[in-house]
């Protein structure tokens, strides 16, 4: 029994290494984006640039590349506001925003610049798991009072939050302890993690049943939308939402112009995860531009 059980063992071990070699011959594993406390705020740390993967054969492998503020864009926004003949727009909201599962060369600002012109620069402020108290704040940190116009992506989510996820939890960087360590240094389990989003689904499986069914049959409470935040942003202020993601009668309770998001283009998401693909993008960047030119009629 003893030999039987060492032959399996031995088996798996075998299995494992086989597969940690593949994974990392063919750079098949996703890895942790590292972070840095910015004035107070948990963004991204400048400077870092690669590909960002998932998916179980590297279905999405985008470039990024963090710019000297924290965020994943290829402009460096100081150097754009020194610059006073660039018309200056900014795109806030989470991950949709943030961008990684399309090239950074490629994101939502990069088209819309394609389509207005030289004349406008685009600024995404976009980071995962944000929600309306991190835009507010993000609104009134950056000055964004001076762009010609601010465009926030939310939903029904994003309205009711009322603690920040990134702005001003700066001290929240995940500690380089022993097991974290182990972790980046193992392309095994972050490919298990991150591409396959095994920590994830776990959390799923132990969920109790009237949780779930509770959760999934929540009716949407205008009253529960934070205005407090929402009083943060100024007249050059739009919301951008979509058609599923957010009820009708809450756009009620924003008080500035909502702009539904026309996806023309489809498919709109990378299938296995529903962040945008590149069409998704470009439905956001031509939505927002017919709004500006319309505007400026």
């Amino acid at each position: 029994m003893t030999k039987f059980i060492l032959r399996i063992l031995a088996t798996f071990f075998a299995a494992a290494l086989l597969l940690e070699i593949v994974l990392r011959v063919f750079s098949l594993a996703g890895h942790t984006l590292p972070t840095k406390n910015i004035d107070g705020d948990l963004l991204l740390k400048p400077g870092e640039n690669g590909y960002w993967v998932k998916g179980g054969f590297r279905e999405i492998a985008s470039h990024y590349s963090i710019n000297p503020q924290g965020w994943n864009n290829i402009r460096d926004y100081k150097a754009d506001n020194e610059d006073t003949s660039l018309m200056k727009i900014a795109i806030v909201g989470d991950s949709y925003i943030e961008g990684f599962h399309v090239d950074v060369e490629r994101s939502i600002g990069r088209q819309l610049e394609h389509l207005l012109g030289t004349n406008y620069v685009v600024h995404e402020f976009g980071r995962s798991g944000g929600n309306i108290v991190d835009f507010a704040r993000v609104y009134q940190k950056f000055n964004l009072f001076h762009y010609k116009y601010v465009f926030v992506l939310v939903t029904y989510k994003d309205l009711i939050a009322k603690k920040p996820s990134f702005m001003g939890q700066g001290k929240k960087i995940p500690a380089q302890s022993l097991i974290r360590r182990i972790y980046n240094n193992l392309v095994i389990l972050r490919y298990l993690n991150i591409n396959h989003g095994f920590n994830s689904q776990l959390k799923e499986m132990f969920k109790f049943g009237g949780e779930k069914h509770e959760k999934e049959s929540a009716v949407p409470e205008p009253e529960k939308v934070n205005q407090e935040a929402l009083r943060d942003f100024g007249p050059n202020a739009q919301f951008l939402y979509e058609k599923d993601k957010i009820n009708t009668n809450i756009l009620q309770n924003i008080p500035y112009p909502t702009i539904l998001i026309d996806h023309k283009l489809r498919p709109i998401d990378c299938g296995f995860d529903g962040h945008w693909n590149l069409n998704g993008r470009i439905n956001c960047a031509k939505s927002i531009a017919k709004f500006i030119k319309i505007s400026e009629k």
